[in-house]
């Protein structure tokens, strides 16, 4: 598995002392001049050239500098999946590599480099490695050409997985496939994740990719939270959730009469309980409780249940309920009305979510091709749901994180680190 690291950064120099373009007068327009940042390794590098090389190198920034649209100056790499790396003509056997922007208006100079090497580079690791290390706008939306496959894979049969570690590409992935989902049709498409804070970053760096208005307003970015949030208002009106003081308050009491820790009994009940969406005593007698590690007798559970039950029905009373709880209430609601709410949900970091919030996005898209994108590191949580999904895994989708690839496992995306995977149905 690729582990990508920065590479070389550019020097950009302020505003009033970089070389920039004169203004065109065309009528009443003006052309928006550019600038040119040199990478700190390149002046090394720099230094080491020939002579002539150096030379033509000096001329071909000084025709950067007065060209009216630097970006006709620059040559597309026989990869054109590679948009954002350039190539700069310059005299005899030698080519520059440049970076143009994803937006705004800095070019970067990377190497220079042999003509039949510098097409190489532009697909090559040290080329993705190179946009890791620019800013954070500018390589949040750049795609290694493996990724670009999954990303813009014409069509899967039903829902698909991409696996990797961190620094692979999961979330600039699903933030093409949403983008190119869109452009295909206009249907609603949710992109999710489980926390607020990453749902907003989805949403800016949406915005960075997706020019268009139009296809923009296909796409609906909202954490799964506030998705079920707004699914329980619309029925029922606005949910009360009890804050973590007033669940720890319930659970010691529950406690207090029972032979288990208040963590222990809040575990169990939202790692099994809600997690299988049991709801008779008889159903937790009898259940699978892979991944908890302390067996129970019957006896034990029993006790579990009558205290799980205690927690709930004083929650009930104070009209107050929990994300996980109102997780599975929407997942009922959406049942019921038999009407899903989007055609297409991508999902990012999604080794967070909870089988009651998989049930949720289960319920929330039609089944079908490319229903469900999911992109998950099964190796890092950041919130303990460590619970099998196998007991459910048939009517939802991926299977559990870990271990291993799920049987449906398709191919491996190597040179990116990631793993793409496809359900059939």
């Amino acid at each position: 598995m690729l582990h990508v690291t920065a590479g070389t950064t550019g020097t950009v120099l302020p505003r009033d002392k970089a070389k920039r373009l004169p203004e065109v007068g065309a009528g009443p327009y003006h052309a928006l001049v550019a600038r040119l940042a040199i990478s700190k390794d390149f002046l090394t590098q720099y230094a080491r050239l020939d002579k002539r090389v150096q030379r033509s190198v000096d001329q071909a920034i000084a025709t950067f500098a007065r060209h009216p649209h630097p970006a006709q100056y620059l040559e597309t790499s026989q990869h054109p999946h590679n948009d954002q790396l350039r190539i700069v003509p310059l005299d005899g056997p030698w080519r520059g590599i440049m970076l143009a922007p994803a937006t705004g208006d800095t070019y970067c100079l990377v190497t220079v480099l042999p003509h039949d090497k510098a097409d190489a580079y532009v697909s090559s690791p040290e080329g993705l490695k190179l946009v890791h290390a620019q800013p954070f706008g500018t390589w949040r939306t750049f795609l290694h050409p493996d990724q670009r496959q999954i990303a813009y894979h014409p069509g899967y049969s039903g829902s698909a997985q991409v696996t990797g570690g961190p620094g692979t590409g999961k979330t600039v992935t699903v933030l093409h496939r949403a983008a190119f989902l869109a452009e295909h049709a206009a249907v609603p498409i949710l992109v999710t994740t489980f926390a607020g804070n990453l749902a907003e970053a989805l949403q800016a760096q949406l915005g960075l990719l997706i020019q268009n208005p139009g296809i923009r307003e296909n796409i609906e970015v909202l954490n799964v939270d506030r998705l079920a949030y707004r699914i329980v208002r619309r029925a029922r009106g606005t949910p009360v959730i009890a804050d973590e003081g007033t669940l720890r308050t319930r659970w010691a009491k529950a406690a207090a009469d029972a032979p288990f820790t208040p963590a222990f009994l809040k575990n169990e009940w939202e790692q099994v309980i809600l997690a299988q969406d049991l709801n008779t005593e008889p159903a937790y007698l009898t259940c699978a409780r892979t991944g908890r590690g302390r067996p129970l007798t019957k006896a034990q559970r029993s006790q579990v249940w009558q205290a799980t039950q205690q927690v709930t029905a004083e929650l009930k009373a104070a009209h107050q309920t929990t994300h996980l709880q109102l997780a599975n209430e929407a997942t009922c609601l959406l049942r019921q009305a038999g009407r899903p709410a989007y055609r297409h949900i991508l999902v990012d970091e999604a080794q967070d979510l909870h089988p009651s919030q998989w049930r949720l996005l289960r319920a929330a898209v039609a089944p079908g091709p490319d229903d469900l994108f999911i992109a998950a590191d099964p190796h890092q949580r950041v919130y303990d749901n460590r619970v099998s999904l196998y007991p459910t895994a048939s009517s939802l989708m991926p299977s559990a994180w870990p271990p291993g690839p799920p049987p449906w496992y398709a191919r491996h995306a190597r040179r990116c680190g990631s793993r793409a995977s496809r359900r059939s149905r």
